[in-house]
């Protein structure tokens, strides 16, 4: 993944919060683990299916149960 150099006007506060707490050295630190954080997260059906319009999503599958433990949904050799 590539970095690239910004310039962004913060709140000091939060910073130093997510510096203590995390005992990270530098905001340029502080900042990536918060991003690495929230970009880790998963999105609601919601925030999915407001990418629709993006054409990121073509058709949206209906929903289903999960596999059960041990169905025979896979072949076995």
């Amino acid at each position: 993944m590539s970095k690239v150099r910004t310039n962004i006007r913060l709140e000091d506060e939060y910073i130093r919060t997510i510096m203590e707490r995390y005992h990270v050295e530098t905001k340029t630190e502080a900042v990536e683990l918060a991003l690495r954080h929230l970009a880790g997260l998963p999105m609601t059906r919601e925030e999915a299916l407001a990418m629709r319009g993006a054409q990121a999503i073509g058709t949206i599958p209906e929903d289903a149960a999960p596999h059960a433990h041990g169905e025979a949904s896979h072949a076995q050799g």
